[in-house]
């Protein structure tokens, strides 16, 4: 986890990554919730250090990796986008601010259940057409 740290703060998320996955792998089933939830705060610590020190690209490009992490809240996803928006327009990415400030108005619609196929519907006669029923013969 420390290797994770440093990495992080190194900008060099996918070897961040990389040695989480390793964390991961050697904790007991009761500490990788906490592991990949300290992922969580470290990448919120650096953002914060970043915006201190007023580093918007590094700024930028954390806040894009911490939107895609799946153990975040909804509240820190949308407060981690509302400062993307804020860094976006200040840098002048105007595609990016104008596609995440679209996406953010639209509202979020849940996607329709899938319906459950079977995979063995698959039928010979149909698939080798009628065949003549043969009549069996008598013995006598």
């Amino acid at each position: 986890m420390r290797s994770m740290e440093l990495f992080i703060k190194s900008d060099n998320y996918d070897e961040a990554e990389i040695s989480l996955t390793k964390a991961v792998a050697c904790a007991k089933e009761s500490q990788r919730n906490i592991l990949r939830r300290k992922r969580v705060e470290i990448y919120k610590a650096q953002a914060e250090d970043y915006v201190k020190k007023e580093r918007w690209k590094k700024t930028m490009t954390i806040y894009e990796r911490f939107v895609r992490l799946s153990e975040i809240t909804s509240d820190e996803r949308n407060k981690a986008q509302s400062e993307l928006l804020r860094i976006y327009e200040k840098l002048g990415k105007i595609s990016e601010y104008g596609s995440l400030k679209r996406s953010l108005e639209t509202p979020r619609v849940a996607p329709p259940p899938v319906k459950e196929t079977k995979q063995d519907d698959f039928d010979i006669d149909a698939f080798i057409g009628s065949q003549p029923v043969k009549k069996p013969r008598s013995l006598y």
